[in-house]
């Protein structure tokens, strides 16, 4: 091993330990707000919280918790899987930018200079410590929430596709995109926020693999949007989604148990993917003979109960697509093997959800929506108890229902051992003059009216308009649940008080006088009790926070497609948090901003890279 290898090495474990340390001491000691008591019970106990779900985290909770030496510390064991996965985090945050900066300096020399060494480590130290020590990282590396696990994903599959980079030209380097597939699957157990750095893995795979264009890069981001709808969209509800079709077919129709759908799920993915295997190796009629098969007992499984003619398009263009690729074109078998073995993987990794059925199975007793057969389960994936929310087209909040549709039927055990109907699902019909593209005010709770109307200031009947609408989109999606919160990590934060667009609670604040005097009021007369709180903090805008932010700017200019790489995954992230997360929403939910800042700790590690060379070099 070389001596860079192992400063690296050295440098990054012991970033880990420093992190490591600093989350233990502050860690806290029993329960905080929201989910944190919730999934502490039902890690200690292996239980079902809320849709939908993530079993790894449980499970992983539960290991630690058998820790703890009576259950008075069951809570502080829980919290500190966010501690070690943050801590984790936080090395290979370190070891993703030294792998950044150092392909900026090599340029093909055979050996880095000492002082390049030194510019590298110290780059690496700066993103690391940046992110360890961030408000909100920090905020979630002390307490029982998935989202500090998450980003331990994000990291690691992101580390992992630059490890391939290195060795893609060696034999067996495939391995590494195998290993990237297994964590995106085991990351569903946790969040699907770690999906949206699948984009991201897309472009490294396309500049290594191939010469850059315009029709190339576009033709990578389709693929990568693709992918990420192939698992959220596909993958995820799909598997459970035939195993209730496999369920209603057995248990209503031979008398099976319930739950034999499932199983017999399992028999034919396992079949389908492991004789089509076979056949990339060996060409094997009979293996694809067998794979045919599976696959069209799937196919035909799905129209057993509430098949739909968009169901069958779907297949159509499933088993279309799947043929010309495969055998209309005759792409290289070991890219088809790659592929499915990669799906494999995935649903590997995604099998931790059978935890879920088991557990709940034994009626334990926090047993949320009882997913203990595959509709209940399906119905819990699909977060169905929090209703529907329009993305693209929809109503506004005060909009009139004029009519009522029906969709498709509603499956529970009945007291004879088959599934009954309990009736359908009701979609609601609104007013097409009370509706709009877009739409970012719908909610129709008393308070989010309430809320949308004194933001927007609309009193009494008024009614919105697009204007009102991307105002929304702007001033408080944007502005208020988004940028305020980044702005807390990178420019300084005002205190921790619950502000609504009030200029003295919670808002970003600078240090530079007349900046935050224009934004916020005079600073100068404020209350003692303003200038003492402890969450108060000031960064000045300072060079190493300020080009965080701004390193996007000289990173596009140096045109250095490496590093270009990590921008989608801001980028993904903050269209996934204004199309999926912020509709509606009025609570603070800063912890979903995670992965969002990571790319910036990224630019911020090179940019100090290019300070220390400027001043070496």
């Amino acid at each position: 091993m070389s001596k860079y290898n192992q400063l690296n090495n050295v440098l990054g474990w012991l970033l880990f330990v420093v992190s490591l340390v600093t989350y233990t001491l502050t860690l806290e000691p029993t329960v905080s707000f929201w989910d944190c008591g919730e999934f502490i019970s039902a890690s200690y106990r292996l239980q079902i919280c809320h849709p939908p779900g993530a079993p790894l985290f449980l499970m992983i909770g539960r290991v630690f918790s058998l820790m703890a030496s009576d259950p008075s510390k069951v809570a502080f064991w829980v919290n500190m899987v966010s501690a070690v996965t943050s801590a984790l985090t936080v090395l290979f945050m370190f070891w993703t930018i030294t792998h950044l900066a150092k392909k900026i300096l090599l340029k093909g020399a055979a050996e880095l200079e000492s002082w390049q060494t030194i510019a590298i480590m110290g780059a690496g130290a700066v993103g690391a410590l940046t992110l360890t020590f961030s408000d909100t990282f920090w905020f979630s590396a002390v307490e029982a929430e998935v989202y500090a696990s998450s980003s331990f994903f994000t990291t690691l599959t992101f580390w992992c596709i630059l490890k391939w980079e290195d060795l893609a030209d060696q034999k067996h380097s495939q391995r590494w995109l195998v290993l990237i597939a297994y964590l995106v699957g085991l990351s569903i157990g946790v969040h699907l926020l770690n999906l949206l750095v699948i984009p991201a893995i897309v472009y490294v795979y396309y500049y290594k693999k191939y010469k850059p264009s315009r029709n190339g890069f576009i033709g990578a981001s389709a693929v990568a949007i693709l992918a990420i709808g192939i698992v959220q969209f596909g993958i995820i509800p799909g598997l459970p989604g035939l195993a209730t079709k496999l369920d209603y077919l057995v248990v209503n129709s031979f008398g099976m148990s319930f739950n034999s759908g499932a199983l017999i799920l399992i028999f034919l993915l396992v079949t389908l993917l492991a004789s089509f295997l076979h056949y990339t190796h060996s060409l094997s009629k009979t293996s694809l003979s067998i794979a045919i098969a599976s696959y069209a007992a799937l196919v035909l499984s799905s129209f057993s109960v509430n098949g739909s003619f968009s169901g069958l398009i779907a297949w159509a263009i499933i088993t279309g697509a799947l043929y010309f690729f495969i055998f209309q074109r005759k792409a290289a078998m070991d890219v088809v093997n790659l592929v499915v073995l990669c799906f494999s993987f995935v649903v590997i990794g995604y099998s931790s959800y059978s935890m879920i059925i088991i557990r709940s199975l034994a009626n334990p007793p926090i047993d949320m929506n009882d997913p203990e057969q595959p509709f209940s389960l399906l119905s819990y994936l699909n977060r169905e108890q929090y209703g529907e929310n329009p993305l693209l087209y929809g109503q506004y909040f005060y909009a009139k229902v004029i009519d009522y549709k029906k969709g498709a039927y509603q499956f529970a055990k009945g007291a004879d051992g088959k599934y009954e109907k309990v009736g359908q699902k009701i979609e609601r019909i609104y007013d097409p003059k009370d509706c709009t593209l877009f739409p970012r005010m719908w909610a129709d709770r008393a308070d989010y009216q309430n809320a949308y109307r004194e933001w927007e200031k609309m009193p009494g009947e008024k009614r919105a308009n697009m204007g009102k609408n991307i105002d929304f989109l702007l001033s408080y999606q944007l502005g208020f649940m988004y940028w305020r919160y980044f702005f807390w990590n990178f420019i300084g934060r005002q205190n921790d008080e619950q502000g609504y667009g009030d200029i003295t609670k919670g808002n970003w604040i600078s240090g530079i006088t007349f900046l935050d005097e224009w934004r916020l009021g005079p600073q100068t007369t404020m209350p003692e009790s303003m200038k003492s709180n402890r969450a108060k903090k000031h960064l000045f805008l300072s060079t190493a926070n300020s080009r965080a932010y701004w390193g996007v700017l000289p990173l596009q200019k140096s045109k250095r497609r490496c590093l270009s790489c990590y921008d989608p995954i801001f980028i993904y992230r903050v269209l996934h948090y204004l199309i999926f997360e912020l509709p509606g929403t009025s609570t603070t939910r800063k912890r979903l901003c995670l992965c969002g800042f990571i790319p910036n700790l990224y630019d911020l590690g090179w940019i100090r890279c290019f300070s220390h060379c400027r001043l070496v070099g």
